[in-house]
């Protein structure tokens, strides 16, 4: 299994904080009841998985806990499971809330969460499922609630309750396991959720992405599935070097299909979407240099039902460049579909072309934020992607657009956020959530887009501000334009001391080296071994006087 990527979020001018009122009404049936090793059984299907119940000492609530062991991780995280019968029946559309504790003990990269899929679901085919969802557990306890209405009828013993561990190795706990039927008494909107967030002042990055559930699973890299019907083609997954990813799909069109929809790269949905639901969309792509330069190229990324009509509710036809940009789209769900009957595509097939395509995810946020405050690409034309990188501006005009974070061995964010009251209306805020010994490992940085020679002057000039130091104290940065692959051979390496309030810094320089399109980066690192720096970056420009200048003719500030 691959790692986690966690999708970098935006931030907003409002926060959003759980509203949830923790506190069970009264009234619910249990339809559980028992110890956790009476009640609930394994389940496997592929792989290996160790269970047993423990005692839990020095905490106020759990007293027991199922312990749970990935040993060798399945095909598919339904291969590994525990499940447990209904106990009383359920009838159509009854108000269900399940409720448990759970937390990891150690996973295979210990920087990752645990993760546990949670699955209501009819106790044979076709396995009806009124729920699933997948939850990422920390090392601390945690109670969890997931109100639902149960998609079917179902006697005593007709329905279950599953928790699915069939991903890669882990020990994770689970405890105080209840699945409490309300019948009409309460909606599920009226239940507690750990699901619901209330819009305040400000957006609580970590409340929004805890709701949003991955609609095409925890790893979408490995739920992508290939579809060729005609023409020639050929995907295949290809490692990636240098970027914040590892990994991509190369889509090779050698002769054009019928059809654009001939040469595809889907996946179904794992968990169920309800009509009116915000989903957001985010790949990275690019399409591959032909004789160094730019061929044309067409992707469209769909979000249809899986058989006619195809209502489509996302459908965005992509020019691409040939360095890697970011893609993000937000759109409102049409239709309900429960588990595998929708489909998110992309459609590769209309043109002859290799095209890279990495870092899919497909988020649902339901009704806990509006699409508008949900970050949306614009498409440039063909005739603006060619003189975009100009030999002026060899990393675009405007470069915080498409400043791309990476993070070594610590935890950060990275996120475009908007500033009010300057001649700018945009920044990118960088911000470390641990110490580290190496400045580099938090970054956010560009690549170029043109060729670029060696002895020309460049001059790059910013606008930043650290908002949370003193300017006693100030935060810092180092500045590097260099080689993108190692040896890394860098024209520029500079620190400057960043202060509370937006300066404008100039930087001449000599570019030491001739660069192919896409060689060489503009980095800013901020890792710090002494502070956790939060530094915010814009109107950045990076500008090829070529050999007209001098670098004496540019005061350095």
């Amino acid at each position: 299994m691959k790692k986690i990527v966690l999708l970098t979020l935006f931030t907003f001018n409002t926060i959003l904080g759980f509203s949830q009122n923790n506190k069970i009404p009264e009234g619910g049936i249990n339809l559980l009841s028992g110890k956790l090793n009476k009640i609930f059984s394994p389940a496997i299907n592929g792989g290996k998985m160790e269970w047993r119940t423990i005692p839990i000492k020095n905490h106020p609530i759990i007293k027991s806990a199922l312990h749970l062991t990935t040993v060798s991780p399945p095909k598919d995280m339904w291969e590994l499971q525990v499940v447990a019968s209904t106990q009383a029946p359920v009838e159509e559309g009854d108000n269900l809330l399940l409720v448990f504790y759970g937390r990891k003990l150690s996973t295979y990269d210990d920087k990752d969460p645990g993760l546990v899929a949670c699955v209501f679901e009819k106790s044979s085919p076709d396995w009806n499922k009124s729920i699933h969802h997948f939850t990422e557990l920390d090392k601390e306890w945690k109670q969890y609630f997931y109100p639902f209405k149960s998609a079917g009828t179902y006697k005593a013993g007709e329905a279950q309750v599953g928790f699915q561990i069939g991903t890669k190795q882990q020990m994770i706990e689970l405890a105080n396991i209840q699945i409490l039927n309300f019948k009409k008494k309460y909606d599920e909107n009226q239940l507690p959720s750990s699901l619901r967030v209330d819009v305040k002042d400000v957006h609580d990055l970590e409340a929004v992405a805890e709701t949003a559930s991955k609609v095409i699973g925890p790893y979408p890299m490995n739920s992508m599935k290939i579809h060729i019907t005609s023409g020639l083609a050929e995907i295949k997954k290809v490692k990636v070097e240098n970027q914040s990813f590892t990994e991509a799909f190369q889509v090779n069109v050698r002769v054009q299909p019928k059809n654009p929809e001939d040469v595809q790269l889907l996946s179904a949905n794992t968990l169920k979407v309800s009509e009116g639901d915000i989903l957001h969309v985010t790949f990275k792509a690019r399409v591959v240099p032909k004789d160094k330069k730019r061929p044309n190229s067409t992707l469209y990324c769909l979000y249809e039902p899986n058989k006619p009509p195809l209502t489509r509710s996302l459908n965005e036809n992509i020019p691409l460049d040939t360095v890697w940009r970011d893609f993000s789209y937000p759109f409102v769900c049409k239709e309900t579909y429960e588990s595998g009957f929708s489909i998110f595509s992309f459609y590769c097939g209309a043109i002859t072309q290799t095209i890279e395509i990495a870092d899919i995810q497909v988020l649902n946020y339901r009704t806990n934020i509006t699409i508008d405050k949900l970050p949306k690409s614009k498409h440039k034309t063909t005739a603006e992607m060619e003189n975009a990188a100009t030999d002026k501006y060899p990393a675009g005009k405007d470069p915080v657009s498409n400043l791309m974070m990476m993070v070594f061995n610590a935890k950060a964010t990275g996120q475009k956020v908007p500033v009010l009251g300057k001649e700018f209306t945009e920044c990118y805020q960088l911000t470390a959530a641990s110490l580290t010994e190496n400045a580099k490992d938090i970054q956010c940085f560009v690549n170029t887009e043109v060729a670029i020679k060696k002895g020309d002057v460049f001059v790059l000039t910013f606008y930043a501000r650290s908002p949370k130091v003193k300017s006693t104290a100030p935060a810092s940065i180092l500045c590097n334009f260099g080689k993108a692959t190692p040896n890394y051979d860098k024209s520029l390496t500079k620190r400057v001391s960043i202060g509370p309030a937006w300066k404008l810094y100039t930087m001449p320089f000599v570019v030491l080296q001739d660069f192919e399109p896409g060689a060489a980066k503009l980095s800013f690192y901020i890792g710090s071994s002494t502070s956790m720096q939060s530094i915010e970056i814009a109107k950045v420009q990076l500008i090829d006087y070529k050999k007209t200048k001098k670098i004496t003719d540019f005061p350095l500030k």
